[in-house]
């Protein structure tokens, strides 16, 4: 997908792979962490797709052409 968009000139990457590969690790390093901070710590749908909102925004916000 990142390789299509930047192809098209949406967003400018040097590496969509390794974007890509970047983008998941800051999906799932916030509430990884928090799970690995306090074994009881649960989220809620609402809760993952707050934070996937979060990361997609910070992450497209970043590859923006400007």
């Amino acid at each position: 997908y990142l390789m299509d968009r930047a192809e098209a000139g949406e967003i400018q990457l040097e590496d969509p792979v390794e974007a890509a590969y970047l983008f998941i690790s800051l999906a799932r390093a916030g509430l990884v962490t928090r799970a690995l901070l306090n074994p009881a710590f649960r989220p809620g749908p609402d809760e993952i797709k707050a934070s996937v909102r979060t990361v997609v925004q910070l992450f497209l916000h970043g590859v923006q052409v400007r």
